[in-house]
């Protein structure tokens, strides 16, 4: 599959979404679930050892606020 570039989500002002990443942070893969919910309000960034607890936490997020949610993480082999 060929490689589609994103642009930078978060770099932009008045941007509203779930941005669903994946890091490795002290030797362990974290993911990260960054959502801005609303105009005028900070992004919040929560922290997660196990991927399918984040994009459970990122959907929720989502649905509840009918925003987007860009998966930005490494997919699996199940993905």
């Amino acid at each position: 599959m060929a490689e589609v570039a994103i642009p930078p989500i978060v770099a932009k002002r008045g941007w509203r979404g779930v941005i669903l990443e994946t890091a490795h942070v002290a030797g362990r893969e974290m993911t990260s679930v960054t959502g801005r919910i609303g105009l005028g309000r900070a992004a919040r960034r929560r922290w997660f050892p196990d991927r399918a607890l984040a994009l459970a936490h990122a959907l929720e997020l989502a649905e509840a606020h009918g925003v987007g949610l860009f998966d930005l993480g490494e997919a699996g082999p199940e993905e």
